[in-house]
């Protein structure tokens, strides 16, 4: 939305400016701050999500994982990376290996209960979240999502642009 706005695709016509942008997961509301023809913060409303299933088991070649399957746009399995992983640059490829295997053994084991509960046309596990604590203090938590065969770390805060991760599509440092 920052771009958009700070490049006049979209003009900033005061000191808040509100767009619905079209997504694949549905309309999501935006509301930009301005100042001085510059975005200061912005709030977005997203689509519902909705836990399916709550401290799923499975065993993965790390060992026994728990997760939890929620569904907005896609269904998620969201874990914790003490779990057997960690979120680092130089275990990128472990990673991305790790979650696609535990992707297919939660498909395997749940796959035909995950069904998005507003589109059953959206079913089974898509995209793995996996969460750790932040090594940045001004970031609240640090993530990795795989999605398809590509994988992005976000953070949940204060990110800036960083080199892409191995065999990824795109990636955001967590300062």
């Amino acid at each position: 939305m920052t771009v958009v706005l700070e490049t006049d695709i979209f003009p900033i016509s005061g000191p808040e400016v509100k767009l619905v942008l079209d997504t694949p997961a549905g309309l999501v509301q935006a509301t930009a701050g301005c100042e001085h023809h510059k975005v200061t913060a912005v709030t977005l409303q997203n689509v519902p999500s909705v836990v399916i299933l709550s401290d799923v088991e499975t065993e993965e070649g790390i060992g026994r994982i728990t997760s939890d399957i929620a569904c907005g746009g896609n269904c998620y399995a969201i874990l914790p990376a003490e779990q057997g992983m960690a979120i680092r640059l130089d275990q990128a490829n472990t990673l991305v290996d790790t979650a696609r295997r535990i992707r297919a053994a939660l498909n395997e084991y749940v796959g035909d209960r995950v069904v998005h509960p507003e589109n059953p046309g959206v079913r089974g596990v898509s995209h793995m979240m996996v969460t750790a604590e932040p090594t940045n203090p001004k970031t609240h938590k640090k993530n990795m999502v795989l999605y398809g065969p590509a994988a992005s770390t976000v953070p949940l805060r204060d990110g800036a642009p960083a080199p892409a991760w191995p065999r990824c599509t795109s990636a955001v440092s967590w300062l």
